[in-house]
């Protein structure tokens, strides 16, 4: 994506490869948004696609606006700004209205409802996470589809409906393996550890094993956001399992990642987990 952007740095940013394609000088900022975006480097994703934003809104049309809407707010919710993800989602999700543009629709829908998760919204972001899923097996979709699943899965474990939290979960590990989608596949897995670990009474091996799963897919994929949040999790199912030792260490490593990275939304969590972790500590390990 790179490449591309300095291969196109003296064309009209209005060419196009052909009647109804995505103009070239959008798609490219904005893949290339979304691509650093999983990998944690934030600052540049946001420039790349803060300038296919500008691009989209003074020289394209309603579908080029649409992928740089839905690029750079995936980028702000990767890293847990929902206050910055959901008015770009906002704003893309009319222009997929009508049946315009269906492949991008259920994409958009899921990341505006995983924006409502993630300030706090459950209730709103049922409706339109249920109708990004229905609306992706409608037309058979297959990138983008474990994701509105997934976001499913969160929306119903945000809302203590753990049942179903697993069943659309479950449902996003399946289409995900058979696809061969690893990015999909990780944050399924990540998914499961977090339900696992939200039970009464948590099942803290259970959640071990998930995240664990998750994290080495993580790491052999290079996603620096999701690695920090398996440690997390490992951290504090270590921590319910009195291990303090491997708990300080995971949430040591997670709070390292998420401070670089500026990822405030978890940061606090893991700054709690490790106070209470190191508290423990003082008066010697179980495990």
């Amino acid at each position: 994506m790179r490449w591309v952007t300095g291969a196109l740095k003296d064309a009209p940013v209005n060419e196009r490869f052909g009647r109804g394609s995505l103009m070239p000088s959008v798609g490219c900022r904005a893949w290339l948004a979304l691509c650093l975006g999983y990998i944690g480097e934030y600052s540049e994703a946001i420039a790349w696609g803060g300038e296919g934003v500008r691009i989209a809104e003074t020289a394209a049309g309603p579908q080029e606006r649409v992928w740089a809407y839905y690029c750079l707010g995936r980028v702000h919710l990767e890293r847990g700004d929902a206050n910055l993800a959901a008015p770009l989602l906002e704003q893309a999700v009319p222009l997929c209205g009508d049946g315009r543009f269906p492949v991008y629709a259920p994409r958009v829908m899921a990341s505006l409802g995983a924006a409502y998760i993630m300030g706090g919204r459950p209730d709103a972001a049922l409706p339109l996470l249920e109708q990004a899923a229905a609306e992706g097996q409608a037309i058979k979709l297959v990138y983008g589809h474990p994701e509105a699943l997934i976001h499913t899965g969160e929306a119903h474990f945000a809302a203590g409906r753990l049942d179903e939290a697993r069943r659309y979960t479950g449902q996003a590990l399946e289409h995900a393996t058979r696809q061969g989608a690893r990015g999909d596949e990780a944050h399924a897995r990540h998914l499961l550890g977090e339900i696992a670990s939200g039970g009464e009474p948590p099942e803290d091996e259970r959640a071990l094993e998930e995240y664990t799963a998750a994290l080495i897919l993580a790491e052999e994929l290079g996603m620096a956001p999701l690695q920090a949040r398996c440690h997390l999790g490992l951290g504090g199912a270590h921590q319910r399992l009195g291990q303090n030792e491997k708990a300080r260490s995971e949430l040591a490593q997670a709070g390292t990642m998420l401070r670089a990275m500026q990822m405030r939304h978890w940061l606090q969590r893991s700054e709690a987990l490790m106070g209470s972790a190191g508290r423990a500590g003082n008066s010697g390990d179980v495990g």
